[in-house]
């Protein structure tokens, strides 16, 4: 305050400098020495002089006016009141330390929070009577009015009871877009179902609304309210929540952590890493990391029986074995390393992800179809911190005691279970010296694909039939695959070729299409009878090969009935085929038939018939009848015929 203060006296205790009244009891005022001294100016006014700062222990009244604060010519004032009524005396104290500061005020400070509202809120959507309605009240169960932060100031908005709007349902297959939002221009609650507006605007929520139905009995496909209240219900200020998230995000790699592993001989296994910088909300240093220089490695995943979670080892040719405790000598396996974005200059480890098997070959460790690649990490990293960050997955050969590193993939940039390998995304595709199956029980035992043999831009399909497979009768040659498979030669260890029941027939000259075998019963009859007719043996049996059948049968009579005419045997297994090259005569044997000179027999195109016939020596044929069998007849068959 300056040292001299010119006041004029308005009454006892009151007095001003032409623009405020200011309110002394002199006894409570002193300077450094107590010393003040008062000049009369003689017009009324007295001046007053202070040899040192003035010190004010007591309480200065000033109107709701306000206080004036001349500026550095007197010219103008600057004019500090209350803006508002307080409910009770209301203290504001200025912090600025034991050095000089500056307060500087902007205009409209408050600007940042425009478009948003004071307190949080609740946006919720039900239904009645099909109408699909969206209420919206303060947060904290009790409800109440909210405070809406715009560029002309704040401004209450009633929601006491809670304000509501109607939303546009869609259907459950095509669901509606509702946008609610309330102007800066008009303050009322707005839809529009196809976007935000571009005029000033507080976002309420996005709605994605189905039918009517749908919301009575589940709700709405997306109910998505925009709090961006300046504190929440626990008087956690905005910014804050935004720090949060982007804490709660994983750390994103910017430059350097250059990873080297260094192999010594074959022996000695050492990892090292350059300085960099990772970003979570703030840049973070990583330091230089060198297990050759003493610095630790974590081993996350080690398993139990070799150190348990987070071993710490400085010698990472001692680890011999996988995440499960399976040896990984002689075998390809993958190390994935990843980082911690700790505070700059505290104590920042290296961690190592064991994998959870090894492979035969090297580039099935490098397409790791097994999944047996950890790119994840413990949720401290990832999800209650943001501070884990992948480096580099390096594929490593352990091999009569040798070590050696087979190739690597950089991973500074990547998220966590989000590359080829292990949680992340599985390939789907291996070319074909890559992918091999092994035996459970003994890994040597292995089967390999091979897809040279396929032509050019030509992808051939393997289909699996509904019915479980073994490939042990699979013959062991080269199989084409262009039309039908062919082989060069089949051998059937089971001895069985099995047709289907019903005949696929072909066309072609060199297919065999079917092969049946079984029995028949011939049948003896006279003139179409049978009346009578008993057998002692009555049996047949049959082979059909592709187009062809072979039959055969025995008929002893015990007695040949009393049906007359001419004689023949039904029955037969399979009709001749309807071609008149295909009819038959087959070879009999008779004993107990009469005939005169020589007998045959045929089998007539398209039947399942054979007639008997004589023929004597000058030619003449006739049909041998009931009348030449007797009671004790014997016939011996034997036919092969087209079918």
């Amino acid at each position: 305050m300056s040292k001299n203060l010119k006041l004029r006296k308005v009454s006892d205790g009151i007095w001003t400098d032409g623009h405020e009244l200011f309110y002394f009891n002199f006894s409570g005022v002193f300077g450094t020495s107590n010393q003040i001294t008062i000049t009369d100016n003689g017009d009324g006014t007295i001046t007053l002089s202070f040899p040192n700062d003035l010190i004010i222990p007591l309480t200065i009244t000033i109107p709701n006016t306000g206080l004036h604060l001349l500026d550095t010519d007197a010219s103008h004032d600057i004019i500090i009141k209350p803006g508002s009524n307080v409910s009770a005396d209301r203290t504001v104290t200025l912090i600025t330390g034991d050095v000089d500061r500056t307060l500087t005020l902007v205009d409209n400070p408050r600007s940042l929070f425009n478009g948003t509202f004071v307190e949080p809120f609740n946006a919720l959507v039900t239904e009645a009577a099909g109408i699909i309605t969206m209420s919206l009240e303060q947060a904290g169960g009790g409800g109440g009015d909210l405070t809406m932060n715009f560029s002309d100031g704040q401004t209450t908005f009633d929601c006491t009871p809670a304000a509501t709007i109607v939303l546009t349902a869609g259907s459950d297959a095509s669901p509606q877009e509702n946008y609610i939002y309330i102007l800066q221009s008009d303050k009322i609650l707005t839809k529009s179902t196809s976007h935000w507006p571009t005029a000033e605007h507080i976002q309420v929520g996005f709605f994605f609304v189905p039918a009517a139905t749908y919301i009575s009995s589940d709700g709405a496909y997306i109910n998505q309210n925009w709090n961006n209240m300046e504190s929440g219900l626990n008087g956690r200020g905005h910014l804050a929540h935004i720090s949060e998230n982007l804490r709660l995000r994983n750390a994103s790699y910017h430059s350097g952590i250059t990873l080297t592993v260094t192999i010594g001989g074959g022996t000695t296994v050492d990892v090292a890493i350059t300085v960099g910088v990772v970003y979570q909300l703030h840049t973070h240093i990583t330091p230089v990391f060198d297990t050759a220089s003493g610095d630790k490695l974590l081993v996350v995943n080690q398993h139990a029986d070799n150190g348990g979670s987070y071993d710490a080892v400085t010698d990472l040719e001692n680890l011999t074995d996988d995440a499960v405790s399976g040896s990984i000598a002689n075998k390809y396996f993958n190390w994935v390393f990843w980082g911690v974005a700790n505070k700059t200059g505290e104590y920042t480890p290296l961690m190592l992800n064991l994998p959870n098997g090894s492979y035969s070959r090297q580039a099935e460790a490098e397409a790791d179809p097994k999944g047996y690649d950890v790119l994840t990490m413990p949720s401290a990293f990832v999800i209650e911190s943001s501070t884990g960050f992948l480096i580099k997955r390096v594929t490593m050969r352990l091999s009569g005691g040798t070590w050696t590193e087979v190739s690597s993939i950089d991973l500074r940039g990547t998220t966590p279970g989000s590359v080829v390998g292990g949680v992340g995304s599985t390939p789907t595709e291996f070319v074909d010296n890559s992918f091999r199956i092994n035996d459970e029980g003994d890994h040597t035992k292995e089967i390999a694909f091979q897809a040279s043999g396929v032509a050019t831009a030509t992808t051939r399909t393997i289909t699996m039939p509904d019915a479980d497979v073994d490939l042990g009768f699979v013959p062991d040659q080269d199989v084409s695959a262009t039309g039908n498979p062919t082989f060069d030669e089949v051998t059937l260890d089971e001895g069985h070729l099995i047709f289907p029941a019903t005949k696929n027939a072909s066309a072609g000259a060199n297919t065999l299409d079917d092969y049946e075998k079984g029995t028949w019963t011939p049948d003896l009859q006279f003139g179409g009878a049978k009346v009578g007719i008993t057998y002692s043996i009555q049996e047949g049996y049959y082979t059909i090969i592709g187009n062809m059948i072979y039959c055969s049968c025995r008929i002893s009579l015990t007695s040949k009935g009393s049906s007359a005419g001419g004689a023949s045997i039904e029955g037969f297994p399979v009709a001749v085929a309807n071609n008149n090259a295909a009819a038959n005569s087959p070879s009999l044997y008779l004993n107990g038939v009469s005939y005169a000179n020589a007998f045959q027999a045929t089998i007539p195109v398209n039947s399942d018939g054979m007639d008997f016939y004589e023929i004597t020596e000058a030619g003449v044929i006739t049909t041998l009848t009931d009348v030449n069998f007797a009671d004790t007849s014997i016939i011996f068959l034997s036919a092969a015929y087209r079918i």
